[in-house]
């Protein structure tokens, strides 16, 4: 299952030792479910601050943020947190706990029955390629990086929530790793209906993984659509120079 998500006049302002700074600017925005969105930027755009409206991590100074038509800050915040699946970048790992126990930690935490925190844990692990046989006792200093962002996508889908949130989650990795991990998640896509909501600097990962791309800066959104609507049809001098720059390595 998934759900639908919408901004409306989302804003939200820092204040600073020489008055506010405005991180994002009256973001208007509706996903459908099932959509994958890509938050694509330079530093600090604002599309980091966006995501993390969603799941409460940031609370908006003005507008509004909400799921199905609730906005979020009516939802009871734990609850709400513990819906949304998130990954970060680097895996964000528990150290001291196997991968088992990492993937299961929120069904352990909610008191859920042993046997069936194993049993989806086990089917998660299949579901990323990680053979439960290899894996399921190995501590996160014994993975590589993609191995750990596996890990971390399957802990996102423990609870199977309709929301998964990724705050670029392959950044860290090297090129080769990286595409294998596109073509995974692309699988993924295929198997489970989740609204996803992903950040990136790297605009051919936005139109190779998302349904569309939402291109800010400065906290403003500047441009949302896909690959074609990008290319063919760009809103502005910016949004060309945007893509230029990226189309310059041949990424795009």
């Amino acid at each position: 299952m998934s759900s639908t998500i919408t901004f409306e006049k989302a804003r939200k302002e820092y204040p600073t030792g020489n008055g506010n700074v405005v991180a994002l600017e009256g973001l208007d925005l509706h996903i459908e479910k099932g959509e994958t969105v890509c938050f694509i930027g330079t530093s600090g755009s604002g599309k980091t601050t966006a995501l993390k409206m969603i799941n409460r991590l940031v609370e908006p100074t003005a507008g509004s943020v909400s799921i199905d038509g609730k906005t979020v800050t009516d939802f009871d915040l734990i609850k709400l947190r513990r819906s949304i699946g998130y990954v970060i970048q680097r895996g964000g790992l528990f150290p001291h706990l196997t991968v088992s126990e990492n993937i299961g930690l929120l069904a352990t935490l909610e008191k859920r029955d042993p046997n069936v925190i194993r049993n989806k844990t086990e089917e998660l692990l299949d579901l990323v390629n990680l053979p439960r046989e290899q894996f399921a006792n190995r501590r996160p200093r014994e993975l590589s990086g993609g191995q750990q962002q596996r890990v971390s996508i399957a802990r996102a889908l423990a609870f199977d929530p309709e929301i998964i949130l990724m705050d670029e989650p392959f950044g860290a990795l090297d090129p080769i790793t990286k595409n294998e991990l596109h073509d995974e998640f692309l699988k993924l896509k295929g198997v489970v209906d989740k609204t996803t909501i992903i950040v990136t600097h790297d605009l051919a990962e936005a139109f190779k993984l998302g349904d569309r791309a939402v291109l800010l800066n400065d906290g403003r959104e500047i441009q949302t659509g896909t690959k074609d609507e990008f290319i063919n049809k760009p809103a502005n001098e910016f949004v060309e120079r945007f893509v230029a720059a990226h189309s310059s390595g041949g990424s795009v």
